[in-house]
Parts: structure tokens; sequence; C-alpha cells
């Protein structure tokens, strides 16, 4: 990733948190800032002294959630029949790994696994017809991991309003 990227930024300001024990740490950052589960994740990785663990474990976690989503997709698409339907999904996968996500998800460092996490929680509860109360953890792990996502978090929650379903618990 470019010097610019989050990546090469989080590097730089993780660097000084090595020397922090945890609860240093929390004092010091967790406990003040908006995106608490992001620095404890960084924190986490930076302690390790491995180079590569921020960016390997975002890709890890976004391409988990992502082939997550497809591979469920595939099944109920593959079950009715269409012989088509593997390539479209061939096709699609291929768009998808040359689309760029593979560089933004390892030099955004949490932007991507967050969305991933929305991702992934909202096609558990509409497509799979999982409880919310599945997801509402996680959507919370992803709302404290990047700000971003709040707004879709915000809209997920104000839909669930004009849902026909008999009982969220």
């Amino acid at each position: 990733p470019a010097e610019t990227a989050d990546l090469s930024r989080w590097r730089i300001i993780g660097e000084g948190w090595k020397s922090l024990n945890f609860s240093e740490f929390l004092n010091m950052y967790v406990s003040k800032v908006s995106t608490p589960v992001g620095y404890l994740f960084i924190y986490l990785c930076q302690k390790t002294g491995i180079d590569g663990l921020l960016p390997m474990l975002c890709a890890l976690l976004f391409f988990y959630n992502t082939f997550y989503i497809v591979n469920g997709v595939s099944k109920i698409y593959n079950n009715e029949g269409d012989v088509e339907y593997p390539k479209y999904i061939a096709i699609g996968l291929l768009f998808l790994m040359c689309s760029g996500r593979f560089l933004e998800t390892i030099s955004g460092v949490r932007c991507m696994v967050a969305f991933s996490v929305v991702a992934k929680c909202f096609y558990c509860e509409t497509i799979e017809k999982k409880s919310i109360l599945k997801s509402v953890v996680l959507y919370l792990l992803a709302s404290l991991l990047h700000l971003a996502v709040i707004p879709l978090v915000a809209l997920r929650m104000f839909a669930m309003i004009f849902e026909k379903k008999e009982s969220y618990w």
C-alpha cells in the first residue's frame, strides 16, 4: 500500500504502543476514542511484533465474511437447478477479486472489515432468517471498529421497524 494509506499511518502510530502494557493502553487510548475496537485490534497486532499481521487479519476477516455470503447465495441458487448459475458465481467472484478490494482491505485496515461484518449480519438476518439478536453484538463491534458503518447500522435498525416479523426475541 501507498505511504499515505491507513496501514502506513497506523504502523507509525502503533510503533509507540509496543512499549505500553495493556492497562496503560486501555487508560490512554481505548477509553478515550470513538473506535476502541479498532485501536485494540491494531494494538494487539502491533504487540506481536509481526509486521504483516494487521493487513493479513484484515484480509482474512473481510474475505471470510464476503465468501460466506457468496457461498450461501451459491447454495441457495444451486439447489434451484439452474445450470448457468455456477458460471455466474464464477464471474461474480472474478469481478469481486479484480475490483481492488484486496488492496483496499489491507491498506484501509479497519473500514472494509467493518463493512463486511455489517454485510454478513444483514445477509444472515434477511436471507438465512437468523435472529437479529445474534447480530447485535457484531453490529456494535463493527461500529466500534470504524465509524463509517454507523449510518448503515442505523439504517438497518430503522428498516426493522417496517419488517413484518412476529417477534425479534
